[in-house]
């Protein structure tokens, strides 16, 4: 149900041309459960039953409680949306009869956008217990005052439900709901003949490239925390070790409504979802017909308001033309403004840029794309586990490795004890880290599932600094950050050790939401407040707009479609941005640059997607090849707060685009 529902929404946010942004976000939250729900079944499906009756009761009954809840939220929802996509015309408008007798009912919808919000922390807090390393820890999650909180929510909702719609006769458990135990979610609203339907990608979510004999999918076992990039629909029309205190668990760019971090995820409170609500309810359509800058800035202040975050940085780039749009402070608490110049960490664009510095290295004939791991570090090569052996570049590249192991598990935890020792500089942690996943088989067969890591990009800078016996910070700067003049970009925290100590931001702080709910800031030079220097290749790059502009416009202008005479041109060509931008795979979206290829109307085909939060900032990153444009957002807050925040810019941004287009 919540697949099809999604895909209905998408069809009318597409068709109906006075589409509100709530039809946006209910379809954004549809597939975010999706992806939730799937999980949930892997586990259950992949779980020995041994281990199964291991799980506490009320995780158990929790469970029960949050999936029933999701049920009849959809299932309300269902009931309004019934005969909405039916009433569209084949020319894209609802036909002129129905208009007059067809009401969007806002308030009922917006309210019905709480719940799924609240369903999806709810199911998402549940996953983490799932996917916990020990009862204990179970327990913990399932204890706090946040978890608590979410589930108290979603059973005011169910009971708010059952109140409402007293002739539905709602089941008391999800088990007493009748349904072919031979379907999946995935086989509850099969896409028409024909029709591309590009896979999702989520926190958690494993996706798999090939098919069994059967023709079912053949899903492996779900491992905890390695799909951290979101599949985000805004462009819808589209430390030293201490024996007392472990190394805090890696943060990974991830959003989907959930925090980086291993302590417990953010809830949506009932004073927040009404706050939300208060602001979504009937929102003027004129507010987001931006013709002119200031009705820009005026739409960016207003989500800066809504989502209470300290700020927020737009950037739009249509041929050779660009336009910025910086508002906010530095740090919640303080005057500051941010600027033009100001940095934001930039999530998994790390990997993108470090993609694309092996593409030039390629570009010269240094090495390969289809180079296996065991060509390209010759050194290593006596350690290489066999099963590594075929493995390639752009395997890696596209995070169809087959490694999905917990980076913080290797080892017994050795290796991220490593990693966060005071001691380990860059290079040395990611040989480690390296050689500590080589040395093992894949946990999933090379070239069969799309799950994004650390360790493949850290094995691309690895080479890097093998073939040049240089750092891979110095090749970075000298192959990509200084022929771009992006002089505004840089590794780890921006202004890490001025920015902690002045008395007023030098730069933006990183931002999180405390226990109560309210965004706090984080000090960059805290340990655990980012990741070890030695994961930077795949998120640990700072950068500002315009600097990031100009890394798009290298992108953009490597398709050969642009008639730009910038010197950018000279670092790759219509080559490289064939393997940079096209499936590895047919029938996939993983590319070996990184990027998520997904079809748009914006982009006239298919557009690129990277994006995520990690650290206190969040950011989204689109590339339009086709026709020639890309969209950025980035906020200095992360968890989900930041990933809605990003939604909501990039949305503004098609939507600037298209009115002066």
């Amino acid at each position: 149900m919540v697949v099809k529902i999604g895909k209905e929404f998408a069809t009318i946010y597409e068709k109906y041309q006075n589409a509100q942004r709530t039809i946006f976000f209910m379809q954004t939250e549809c597939t975010t459960l999706a992806a939730a729900l799937a999980q949930v079944q892997l586990i259950f499906a992949s779980t020995p039953p041994s281990q199964l009756q291991r799980f506490p009761d009320s995780l158990i009954e929790a469970l029960d409680l949050s999936m029933l809840g999701c049920s009849m939220t959809l299932s309300v929802l269902a009931k309004e949306f019934e005969g909405f996509a039916g009433e569209i015309s084949a020319a894209g408008a609802l036909k002129k009869k129905k208009k007059v007798v067809f009401v969007w009912k806002e308030e009922t919808m917006t309210y019905l956008l709480e719940q799924l919000r609240g369903q999806r922390s709810a199911l998402m807090l549940l996953l983490e217990a799932l996917n916990s390393t020990s009862i204990e820890r179970m327990l913990h999650i399932l204890e706090s005052g946040r978890c608590r909180s979410t589930l108290h929510t979603v059973k005011k909702y169910s009971e708010s439900i059952r109140t409402t719609h007293p002739a539905e006769n709602y089941p008391d458990s999800i088990l007493d709901i009748s349904v072919n135990e031979t379907q999946s979610l995935y086989s509850l609203a099969e896409p028409d003949a024909g029709e591309h339907q590009p896979p999702i990608f989520y926190d958690y979510q494993q996706i798999p490239i090939r098919q069994s004999k059967s023709g079912k999918s053949s899903f492996c076992p779900l491992v905890k925390n390695f799909i951290v990039l979101t599949f985000n629909d805004a462009a819808f029309p589209s430390a030293a070790t201490s024996s007392r205190q472990p190394p805090p668990v890696p943060s990974k760019p991830s959003s989907l409504g959930v925090s980086s971090s291993s302590g417990p995820l953010p809830a949506v409170g009932s004073s927040e979802l009404d706050h939300q609500r208060n602001h979504l309810v009937n929102p003027s359509l004129d507010s987001w017909a931006l013709t002119t800058q200031s009705q820009m800035e005026t739409a960016l202040d207003r989500v800066l308001a809504e989502y209470t975050i300290p700020s927020i940085a737009v950037g739009v780039l249509k041929d050779q033309q660009s336009e910025l749009h910086i508002r906010g402070i530095r740090k919640q608490g303080y005057k500051t403004p941010v600027c033009r110049t100001d940095m934001f960490c930039i999530s998994a664009c790390s990997g993108v840029m470090t993609m694309t510095v092996l593409a030039i290295f390629i570009e010269r004939g240094a090495i390969q794309w289809h180079t296996t791991l065991s060509e390209a570090l010759p050194r290593f090569s006596n350690v290489i586990h066999a099963s590594h052996h075929e493995t390639t570049l752009e395997m890696c590249g596209a995070h169809v490795s087959g490694m999905t192991a917990p980076i913080h598990a290797v080892d017994g935890g050795g290796l991220w004890s490593y990693l966060n020792a005071k001691n380990t500089d860059g290079l040395a942690g990611r040989r480690a880290a390296a050689l500590s996943f080589l040395k093992i088989p894949p946990d999933v067969k090379p070239g069969t599932q799309y799950t994004w890591h650390f360790v493949n990009v850290l094995i691309v800078a690895l080479v890097l600094e093998e073939h040049t016996g240089l750092s891979w910070e110095h090749i970075m700067k000298k192959e990509l950050f200084d022929p771009l003049e992006m002089y505004h970009t840089g590794f780890g925290p921006p202004d890490c050790a001025r920015n902690s100590i002045r008395r007023e931001p030098t730069q933006p702080w990183s931002h999180c939401k405390n226990l109560n709910g309210v965004v706090v800031p984080t000090n960059p030079a805290e340990r655990g407040t980012s990741n070890p220097v030695a994961l930077q290749p795949a998120d640990g790059i700072h950068s500002s707009i315009p600097d990031i502009l100009a890394f798009l416009t290298l992108h953009l202008d490597a398709t050969g479609t642009s008639t730009s005479t910038r010197p950018s041109r000279a670092l790759l060509g219509p080559t490289s941005s064939q393997k940079l931008h096209g499936a590895l795979f047919p029938g996939t979206s993983s590319t070996a640059g990184g990027w998520l290829s997904m079809p748009r109307a914006w982009a006239k085909g298919d557009a690129l997607y990277i994006g995520g939060n990690s650290g206190g900032f969040s950011g989204s990153f689109w590339l339009a090849p086709a026709s020639r444009q890309a969209f950025v957002c980035v906020v200095n807050v992360d968890g989900y707060l930041g990933g809605e925040a990003t939604d909501e810019g990039i949305l503004l941004c098609t939507r600037l685009e298209k009115a002066q287009s």
